[in-house]
């Protein structure tokens, strides 16, 4: 998979420095505008949460829907995350729909690479 493009990795630590999670910020050149994307994982690499921080589509807002992000929790960097395949894609946004799906795979490949496999 191709990880080009700029990331933003915080952790989240207990009060005896243990891993509770950490968060993901992708930034991806949409259609109409940038998209900035935050997937926020355990510390096993599963997703729990999806949501955008910055949002410049204007025709893809469909894909804001909490209808449309919920599909990719427990998802983890052994999922195929594909539209047309593990993933539903928006009527009406399908490029930003496409996007997101490409941008979550990233995360997760960004994460188990800088992450996960350094712990």
């Amino acid at each position: 998979m191709e990880t080009t493009g700029t990331y933003t990795i915080y952790r989240g630590l207990d009060a005896e420095d243990e891993a509770i999670g950490s968060v993901v910020i992708v930034n991806e050149p949409g259609k109409e505008g940038p998209l900035q994307i935050i997937v926020a994982l355990r510390p096993d690499g599963e997703i729990y949460d999806v949501g955008f921080t910055i949002f410049g589509e204007d025709k893809g807002k469909p894909a804001l829907s909490w209808g449309n992000l919920k599909q990719y929790l427990g998802k983890t960097l052994d999922d195929q995350i594909v539209l047309g395949r593990d993933i539903d894609g928006v009527s009406g946004a399908t490029w930003t729909s496409t996007l997101v799906a490409a941008a979550v795979k990233k995360a997760l490949v960004v994460y188990n690479t800088f992450v996960h496999e350094s712990e």
